[in-house]
């Protein structure tokens, strides 16, 4: 027994290095297989919050990618909402294009300011109030939470949007936040969301991220005399130039810098594509999303899958964050692909 038990001490040792070394191996050749995968596709071209949901954006040259969505000084995207006290819902660009009009801009660390043809400059405190009511209004079958604000803020927007009672609420604390697995249209626990993954006032992702390719292609592809869309009617978050038209459809994780964005699912869009993001003017011919149509549907036998939505066209994809970091307009962007 006692030559077993000696004899076999260095056996072991010696086995459980020698699995020890080969997973080690094995995790550095995965390592070394998946970032070689990576490709550069293309560079940032622009980055675009939009503060008040449906209403105009703020393009800007740097930003930091947070947990949930772009922040650029102390303006967050979609951090606040116009609800309807009719309703009860947050005002929809596409039965409300004039929401565009509502222009944001920077100001200093205490507050940001819209402005609208005819309407005084308005401030909006950062802060959420907390001397306010505390508000739940229904957003896109899902029951939100935030701050209302002021009774003279909300006299301003609404004699701008001629709605008597309108409200601004702004999102106060990330644990009013929903959880992007909680989406009942878009399924997205079924492409890696986690109930840790929120957003504020968005419907299906923290982030989406459009092509200017994809975009060029479109264009490209409309009828004669129907002038070219812009990038804004996607209101996008992260526009990547530099790409092949609807490359997008193949990425599977795309990093910047340090930043790791996790690809969940396309964008399919509505009427709202037809919109002007600067006037709010609608396109008399339902352009481009008439187009989007002829060229960007998915197969119907993959529709169930992608839930409620995926009968309209596919334009831009969402994105969940894994790693957060800055990002600027001309870095670069790497992608792997499914």
């Amino acid at each position: 027994m006692g030559v077993f038990g000696t004899g076999t001490g260095p056996m072991v040792t010696c086995a459980a290095v020698t699995g020890g070394l080969l997973i080690v191996a094995a995790t550095s050749y995965h390592l070394y297989k998946r970032r070689r995968r990576r490709v550069l596709i293309g560079r940032v071209s622009g980055l675009v919050l939009h503060p008040i949901k449906g209403c105009g954006q703020l393009y800007v040259s740097e930003a930091e990618c947070t947990d949930m969505g772009l922040k650029h000084s102390h303006l967050r995207d979609r951090y606040w909402a116009l609800v309807d006290p009719a309703t009860a819902t947050p005002l929809d660009t596409k039965f409300h294009p004039k929401l565009v009009q509502i222009k944001p801009r920077l100001a200093d660390s205490e507050y940001f300011i819209v402005e609208a043809p005819g309407m005084g400059p308005l401030k909006i405190p950062y802060r959420p109030l907390t001397d306010t009511e505390r508000i739940e209004f229904n957003h896109a079958d899902r029951i939100e939470h935030g701050k209302l604000a002021t009774d003279e803020i909300n006299s301003w927007f609404a004699s701008f949007m001629e709605i008597e009672g309108l409200m601004l609420v702004q999102l106060a604390d990330r644990s009013d936040a929903l959880s992007v697995s909680e989406h009942k249209i878009v399924p997205s626990a079924k492409f890696g969301a986690k109930k840790s993954d929120k957003v504020p006032y968005m419907y299906a992702a923290p982030y989406l991220v459009c092509s200017q390719g994809s975009l060029d292609d479109l264009n490209a592809n409309l009828p004669e005399g129907v002038e070219d869309s812009k990038i804004g009617a996607f209101r996008p978050n992260i526009v990547i130039s530099g790409a092949a038209a609807w490359d997008e459809d193949t990425w599977n994780n795309i990093y910047i810098n340090n930043i790791h964005l996790k690809v969940m699912t396309p964008c399919f869009r509505c009427l709202v594509t037809t919109i002007d993001s600067d006037t709010g003017v609608k396109n008399a011919k339902s352009q481009p999303l008439k187009t989007l149509h002829k060229m960007r549907m998915v197969a119907k036998s993959e529709r169930a899958q992608y839930g409620a939505d995926s009968s309209s066209p596919m334009f831009g994809i969402y994105v969940l964050i894994r790693r957060d970091g800055q990002i600027r307009i001309g870095d670069e962007v790497y992608v792997d692909r499914r």
